[in-house]
């Protein structure tokens, strides 16, 4: 398991584990995949799909900064990304990722690279609200 991606920089699956484990309130869990990002990279090559998980990490990050306190972000890997909040922050959160989809559209990348638009992928964002201290524990 790892800690922190190493293409990303931000936490693994170790880190995201840890951080739902020290959770002392409730909170939910935004499971963020990037739909057919398989084909994406197949299509357009490894390297334009490092490119689009670094875009997505940026604006998460530009985004996570502009919200609140207290949103933990994290890589599972691959397209795979999560964003934890307290249940309060929740409305919080759904503003992050229609900001991060605004962003996304806007990206260098998406207006740099014409011929591997991110309008090919898009986004399925599942959500889970977990109890604090149910010791819950997520598979990746």
């Amino acid at each position: 398991m790892i800690a922190t991606q190493r293409l990303t920089g931000l936490s693994g699956p170790i880190s995201i584990q840890r951080e739902i484990k020290q959770r002392d309130r409730p909170f939910a869990i935004f499971h963020i995949d990037i739909c057919s990002f398989g084909e994406f990279n197949r299509k357009y090559g490894a390297e334009a799909g490092d490119e689009v998980l670094r875009e997505i990490t940026a604006v998460l990050l530009q985004t996570q900064a502009k919200v609140a306190n207290g949103i933990f972000i994290g890589h599972v890997g691959g397209d795979d990304f999560v964003l934890v909040a307290n249940l309060n922050d929740t409305d919080r959160v759904i503003a992050t990722l229609q900001t991060l989809l605004h962003c996304l559209r806007q990206s260098r990348y998406m207006k740099s690279i014409e011929e591997r638009p991110l309008e090919e992928l898009e986004l399925a964002v599942k959500v889970l609200e977990i109890k604090a201290g149910s010791g819950s524990s997520l598979d990746w």
